[in-house]
């Protein structure tokens, strides 16, 4: 192939932009993506299934100090990003616990037991049982629900108004104190 000549191109542009100015952008400071995190941390932890503590998490037990000391070791050893990294997700969570098992979701056996008592000794009908087993499966894949979500979709496509369309009063707030129940373990025990 033969060498073509180029030819040299001289320019005169000014620079019209004006002065450079740095800008602090602090939900770029570490440098990830809250949702790239969050996936790292969620890969990591379901290849961790001997973990004690993270087995306490799924099942819905009560965890201990110790525990969230566990799991903070965990994270922190995970290499998923920075400190301040697991800080932020963690105080978006309102907690440690909590934002673990936002991640990891709860057994959904754990989670019907915990509905056991709630609809045992009566005769349930289909629609409170339809209901009941919404509630189960989003508590099974979020690992915890705002008791305010009752009141929307898509529970409201089984009870337009919400439980109380399906249970007395005193039923409706047995089911939020299940709710409750199951969100607090997430929380360490204080004793």
């Amino acid at each position: 192939m033969e060498k073509k000549k180029r030819v040299v191109v001289y320019t005169d542009f000014t620079d019209t932009l004006g002065e450079v100015v740095e800008r602090d952008m602090p939900e770029m400071r570490s440098g990830t993506d809250v949702e790239r995190y969050t996936a790292k941390v969620r890969d990591y932890l379901r290849r961790q299934p001997d973990n004690l503590a993270l087995q306490k998490v799924r099942s819905g037990k009560v965890l201990t100090a110790v525990d969230l000391d566990s799991l903070e070791g965990l994270l922190a050893s995970s290499g998923a990003g920075e400190p301040e990294d697991l800080a932020r997700a963690v105080e978006n969570a309102h907690g440690l616990g909590r934002f673990i098992r936002s991640l990891v979701g709860l057994d959904q056996k754990a989670v019907q037991e915990a509905f056991a008592d709630f609809l045992a000794g009566r005769t349930a009908t289909v629609s409170q049982i339809d209901f009941v087993n919404l509630v189960v499966s989003h508590l099974t894949r979020h690992g915890q629900m705002d008791p305010s979500l009752l009141f929307e979709a898509p529970f409201t496509d089984t009870a337009p108004q919400g439980p109380t369309q399906l249970f007395d009063l005193d039923q409706t707030r047995k089911l939020v104190d299940v709710i409750t129940s199951i969100n607090d373990a997430a929380d360490a025990a204080t004793a």
